[in-house]
């Protein structure tokens, strides 16, 4: 159900394994559930990820971590 706190807890989660240096892949059926969840780790501080997709598919503020924006760069 909408608003009973997913994204809020699977950011925490991302975040605690991080901490303990764990790499963290994160898939989902939609683009814009990762899209949802790389918006709040970003919003929590998050940074160092590699966005995988069309970047017509994916949410502006995510395109600095599309692949292809890192391949130009």
């Amino acid at each position: 159900m909408p608003g009973t706190g997913k994204t809020r807890t699977t950011a925490f989660a991302v975040r605690c394994l991080l901490a303990l240096n764990r790499s963290v892949l994160v898939t989902a059926y939609t683009h814009s559930a990762v899209d949802n969840l790389l918006l709040k780790l970003v919003e929590s501080g998050v940074t160092d990820m590699v966005r995988v997709g069309n970047r017509s598919a994916v949410h502006p503020n995510l395109h600095r971590f599309l692949v292809s924006e890192r391949e130009n760069h």
